[in-house]
């Protein structure tokens, strides 16, 4: 017999940031599969979407940039990311992470804008 469990039902991000309404335009759903090395830090970025993530393997932190608040996330965690609020993921395991991470977004909207950070180069 098929189960069906939620994992995660929320209106906030993993910092307690309420969620913006949804975008309104023509609906596009991104799925991306990210791996992130060990010993690396993404870029600094910030998403105008909404986006979740499910870590399939491996761990890792996300660092928000202005006041360097952080969360932990291991396999089987899900997460609801913020939005519009600068930040970056860390790998600081000697394993691979890897997530799958949902947009539900408009129409060709940018996902991620990287911000020109000392810390990125």
């Amino acid at each position: 017999m098929a189960t069906t469990t939620t994992v995660l039902r929320t209106d906030e991000a993993w910092n307690g940031q309420k969620l913006p309404d949804y975008l309104t335009g023509k609906t596009e759903v991104v799925i991306n599969k990210v791996l992130i090395p060990p010993k690396t830090n993404l870029p600094w970025h910030h998403h105008d979407v909404m986006s979740y993530a499910y870590v399939i393997r491996g761990e890792f932190y996300v660092v928000l940039k202005e006041d360097k608040k952080e969360k932990h996330f291991k396999e089987g965690d899900v997460l609801c990311e913020v939005v519009g609020i600068v930040h970056r993921g860390e790998n600081r395991s000697d394993k691979e992470c890897e997530l799958v991470v949902f947009y539900p977004s408009v129409k060709d909207k940018t996902l991620m804008v990287k911000h020109d950070c000392e810390e990125n180069k």
